[in-house]
């Protein structure tokens, strides 16, 4: 496709496209000027300048082609031609048209993630609140034990010392021990230690009863008579000249049946509470227990010693309902004076 342009002395200048240049003009000296508005003659050179070298007044000259305008060019046209040519950078992306931020998209993505897994916590803190409420109205927890501390019995009468044995309810080896111990644990002459005896287990502590002494020590006495003891017993040790002697005191509801008991006992007794004497070599006199009196209180005695203050004596203590075995004379007639100062 060619165009032609006149120039003033009858020069001509033809555009065309050229097939190894398309912008490129082509020159012809023979084609008539066309009176185009815009082929206009530059204008002369003032005096002033100097004289240009111009090309020959009939030599072809080079012009410039008129600029065509390209189509309507567009952002959108421009980054796609830019895309096409070089890897499109981060800012690029992001200001491209009608393109979706990667970025942007990452973090939709992430965003939901983090609903769901909100969700997912939500409802398992539910699901487990729940549970655990359910479970705990259906299967309670158990109330846990308190374990109430012991609290010593009064003594029913004065003593001057006191020693306190904490063992199982189940350790009778342990217990025998700590009674030889305290037996042999040193005492001035005319005076009495009392023995508390605590046993303690994971269900809670108590002190000794009469039925607890009996079963350490294997003695079995009269059903009836255990039936009428108390719960409370107090276990002494008395120091005298002769040695050291072991008593004890206990509560009973009624005194006339409880003497009643103690008379049918008498015939087993001797081989009975022989753990008593902690090992000490017996030689009754006789088989019969006698009567005694101190201060008009009746009390029975079995003499096992002819040259020594050993023997059973046990009496009921009526004031105060009270049955005492002890294993001298000295010492049963120590007790009935300290009944007697306790009123």
């Amino acid at each position: 496709m060619e165009k032609n342009f006149s120039l003033p002395g009858g020069m001509s200048l033809q555009a065309g496209i050229n097939n190894n240049n398309p912008i490129l003009p082509t020159m012809n000296n023979n084609t008539p000027a066309s009176p185009h508005p815009d082929n206009i003659p530059p204008p002369p050179p003032s005096p002033s300048s100097p004289p240009s070298s111009s090309p020959p007044k009939n030599s072809p000259q080079q012009v410039s082609p008129p600029q065509t305008n390209p189509a309507i060019r567009t952002m959108k046209s421009d980054l796609d031609r830019l895309f096409k040519t070089t890897p499109p950078s981060i800012a690029q992306m992001v200001t491209r048209p009608g393109s979706v931020n990667p970025l942007v998209k990452k973090a939709h993505r992430s965003a939901g993630v983090y609903v769901i897994l909100g969700v997912i916590v939500t409802l398992l803190i539910a699901i487990g609140t729940g549970v655990y409420y359910f479970w705990d109205t259906i299967f309670p927890a158990p109330e846990p034990i308190e374990i109430i501390k012991a609290v010593p019995p009064t003594p029913f009468f004065a003593t001057e010392s006191s020693r306190t044995i904490d063992i199982s309810p189940t350790d009778r080896q342990q217990f025998i021990k700590l009674m030889i111990d305290s037996m042999k644990e040193f005492e001035r002459n005319g005076t009495m230690k009392r023995i508390l005896i605590k046993l303690s287990d994971a269900s809670g502590e108590h002190f000794i009863t009469p039925s607890d002494f009996f079963n350490f020590y294997q003695i079995t006495p009269p059903a009836s008579l255990v039936k009428r003891l108390g719960t409370n017993i107090m276990v002494v040790v008395y120091t005298a000249a002769s040695g050291t002697r072991l008593g004890l005191a206990m509560h009973t509801n009624d005194a006339n049946r409880t003497l009643r008991d103690m008379l049918d006992w008498e015939s087993s007794m001797l081989n009975d509470i022989k753990p008593l004497f902690f090992g000490v070599q017996l030689a009754p006199i006789s088989l019969t227990f006698e009567d005694r009196s101190y201060h008009n209180i009746d009390w029975r005695y079995l003499k096992l010693s002819s040259d020594t203050d050993i023997g059973i004596g046990y009496s009921v203590f009526p004031a105060k309902n009270l049955l005492i075995i002890t294993t001298s004379k000295e010492f049963t007639e120590t007790v009935i004076d300290r009944l007697f100062n306790a009123r």
